[in-house]
C-alpha cells in the first residue's frame, strides 16, 4: 500500500474533521488502524503427538483490504486515504497471526515375544511345548500332562491304567522315569533305545520293558505317545490285537 506522506487536502479534512463532533477523530484514528493493519497467517505445521514441529512463519498470507469509511468520500484512493491517517500518526503495521497446525497420531507396533522355556518334559507350565499349562491338580510327565503321577512299570509287573482312560498306561521311559502313555499294537510301533530314536519333534518316547518282543537287542523299547487318544476307536483295535501274536505294548 503506498503513502506519500501527510497532504493538507480536502481528503485530511475529511478525515479528521470535527464537523462530525468533537470524537470523530478517535473514529477516524481507530478506522485509519483497522485499514492499515495487515494480518499475515503462516502456512499450517504439523504436531506429531511423539514430536513437535515449529516452523517459523512466512509472510504469505492474502491480505484482505478493507474499504474506505464513507464519511472520507473526499480521498480518491488508497494512497490519499494513508497519507490522511499518516496526518493522525497512524501508519502500516503488520500483525502475525498465530500458526495453524494439524495434529497426527504415530502408531507404534510392537510385536509380542514368544515365550521361552528350557524345560518341556517335566515343567507343568511348559508342558510337551512352551506355554503348555497343564490343568491344576495334574503333572506333567515326560512332555504329557497327567492326573496320575505315573511309577515305572514293566509287563513282568503288569501295567495300570492313568489319565482315567482305559486307553493309557503307566509306562517306563528309557530315562528310567514313569510315563503316562498310550498302548499301541506291537507290530505297528517304532523299536528304540531312547527318545531321539522315535523322531525328533514327534513328541513320542521309548518305552522300555513293554510286552512288546525285542527283536533287535540294541533297539529294546517301543516308541509310545503320551498324548492317549479317544479309547473307544483303540479298544476295538487292541481286542483284536490280543489275538495276534504280538499283542500290544501293555499286553502279551
Amino acid at each position: 500500500m503506498g503513502n506519500t506522506g501527510c497532504n493538507q487536502d480536502n481528503c485530511l479534512r475529511a478525515v479528521a474533521g470535527t464537523q462530525r463532533g468533537p470524537d470523530h477523530p478517535a473514529t477516524a484514528s481507530a478506522d485509519c488502524s483497522s485499514y492499515l493493519q495487515t494480518t499475515v497467517t503462516p502456512p499450517p505445521v504439523t504436531v506429531y503427538t511423539t514430536t513437535t514441529v515449529t516452523l517459523a512463519p512466512t509472510p504469505k498470507g492474502k491480505r484482505l483490504v478493507p474499504a474506505i469509511p464513507s464519511y472520507a468520500s473526499a480521498c480518491s484512493g488508497a494512497v490519499r486515504y494513508s497519507s490522511a491517517c499518516s496526518c493522525l500518526g497512524i501508519m502500516p503495521a503488520t500483525i502475525t497471526a498465530p500458526t495453524p497446525t494439524t495434529t497426527q497420531t504415530v502408531t507404534t507396533t510392537v510385536s509380542s515375544i514368544a515365550p521361552t522355556c528350557t524345560n518341556t518334559s517335566t515343567d507343568p507350565k511348559n508342558c510337551g511345548t512352551c506355554g503348555n499349562v497343564c490343568p491344576e491338580g495334574t503333572t506333567c510327565q515326560n512332555g504329557s500332562c497327567s492326573d496320575v503321577e505315573c511309577q515305572g512299570q514293566t509287563c513282568d509287573t503288569g501295567f495300570t491304567n492313568c489319565n482315567n482312560n482305559d486307553n493309557c498306561y503307566c509306562f517306563t521311559s528309557s530315562s528310567g522315569t514313569g510315563f503316562c502313555g498310550q498302548n499301541a499294537i506291537c507290530s505297528e510301533l517304532t523299536a528304540c533305545s531312547v527318545d531321539a530314536d522315535c523322531g525328533t519333534g514327534s513328541g513320542r518316547i521309548c518305552a522300555v520293558n513293554s510286552c512288546c518282543p525285542v527283536l533287535v537287542p540294541a533297539l529294546p523299547g517301543v516308541c509310545l505317545s503320551p498324548q492317549c487318544a479317544n479309547p473307544a476307536r483303540k479298544l476295538l483295535r487292541m481286542v483284536k490285537a490280543r489275538s495276534k501274536q504280538h499283542g500290544t505294548a501293555a499286553f502279551e
